[in-house]
């Protein structure tokens, strides 16, 4: 089955959609921005569908009062104008009036009697549609530059509206799954960075002995690899770098690029094993310290590049202690003002080396240890269950979307819109 085609200028012209870009600089200034408050999405916060809440910054009411003609409602669409613009975000209920940032583009349908944002959403997120957005947006410029007129020339398949909320529900099912599961890890994950600013950052601290890092644990930077080695072959291995640390602590398991030359032990990363990031290209400093456990791997292990060093606890730190030291201690927010660099912001290993700190008796560790370990371990497997869910769906997408699958007889879901 072939879908006709359709553009987002023809619902436009028919005055059933509308495109709105961001306040202008002069609207907004970055000076009003507030630790709390109403959350504004800037082109950073812009996932691929959804929304990324680390970063994200606020306005105070009276500010917020002053741009209601950008706040944000369900099932908008919003794109970012520059840098990334193959990326979107589709704005969840719980996301209403939220501000779009200057850096963004909204569209919004009024009337879904002819198009579904939910099904354009997904559209939105096929590899045809990267490719375009980016030989529309590209220009020869340094930093790709999305404009209204480029989303009104968006052309996307226009099937039966019955289809498109078919397609819409089978689809969403499984980020409906992967949603549960993300704010199951976020509780686990809230209850184990209490636990540990309550015992170690605000617990009693006489008599602990004090520490630098590299008396505590083993510090091996990773290295570069040549273009020639990172291919498939029956004995590689994947690579760990930059892309798979995120910079809430998490770990990106797809992705790989894979590694089939030697490498020696200490460039070996072993499940459970941390890996920091050394380098950023930003000038955020978002990953910069950031720590992930490296997950189980089918290869049994993995090498890490040389924006990674792995750090290896001694015999006198417990490893999840030492994991909830490296996440929700002052550890990651101090080193960060370490790193340096024009372009690509560079930590040296010597400045993790030589942070001090002082280190709680092994019975504490241990105790802690007891109580956060099931945690981690249920974090892990709904980690490892969304990365599952993400690849099915991923592979149903194109085949729904293009209307290789015929769907016609599937049930019409309630999540469908």
């Amino acid at each position: 089955m072939t879908f006709p085609r359709t553009t987002i200028s023809k619902f436009v012209e028919a005055g059933v959609a509308e495109i709105k870009t961001g306040p202008f600089g002069t609207q907004l200034k970055a000076s009003e921005y507030t630790e709390t408050g109403t959350p504004v999405i800037n082109v950073r916060n812009i996932g691929f569908g959804s929304i990324r809440e680390a970063k994200l910054e606020h306005l105070p009411p009276a500010v917020d009062n002053r741009l209601k003609a950008h706040r944000l409602m369900p099932e908008d669409i919003v794109f970012g104008r520059k840098g990334a613009v193959e990326r979107h975000a589709y704005i969840q209920p719980s996301q209403k009036g939220w501000i779009q940032g200057s850096d963004c583009i909204r569209l919004r349908f009024s009337d879904h009697n002819e198009i579904i944002p939910r099904f354009l959403s997904y559209w939105l997120l096929t590899p045809q549609h990267a490719e375009w957005m980016h030989q529309q947006c590209s220009h020869g410029a340094t930093m790709a530059s999305l404009n209204q007129g480029i989303v009104e020339r968006i052309e996307l398949p226009f099937p039966l509206l019955s289809i498109q909320k078919r397609i819409a529900g089978i689809l969403s099912a499984y980020d409906d799954l992967i949603e549960v599961n993300t704010r199951r890890i976020k509780a686990f994950e809230e209850m184990a960075r209490r636990t540990y600013e309550e015992w170690f950052e605000r617990g009693v601290k006489d008599n602990w002995p004090s520490f630098n890092f590299e008396n505590i644990a083993d510090i091996h930077r990773g290295k570069s690899y040549r273009s020639a080695d990172l291919v498939q072959s029956e004995h590689s291995v994947p690579l760990i770098n930059l892309k798979n640390i995120r910079s809430w602590g998490g770990f990106r398991r797809d992705g790989f690029k894979t590694y089939s030359g030697d490498a020696k032990s200490k460039h070996h990363a072993v499940p459970g094993d941390l890996l920091l990031a050394v380098t950023d290209m930003t000038q955020e400093r978002r990953l910069i310290a950031e720590c992930a456990k490296v997950p189980k791997l089918n290869s049994g292990h993995a090498v890490f590049s040389m924006d990674l060093v792995k750090v290896r606890p001694k015999k006198q730190v417990e490893k999840t202690f030492f994991y909830g030291f490296l996440r929700w201690s002052r550890f990651s927010r101090t080193l960060k003002e370490f790193a340096n660099g024009a372009n690509v912001l560079h930590l040296s290993p010597k400045a993790i080396a030589a942070y001090e700190f002082e280190l709680p008796p092994m019975k504490l560790q241990l105790k802690y240890r007891n109580k956060v370990q099931p945690m981690l371990q249920l974090m892990e497997s709904l980690e490892a269950m969304n990365t599952n869910l993400r690849a099915q769906r991923d592979l149903l997408l194109p085949r729904l979307i293009s209307g290789e699958i015929d769907v016609s007889d599937a049930p019409l879901a309630e999540n469908a819109e």
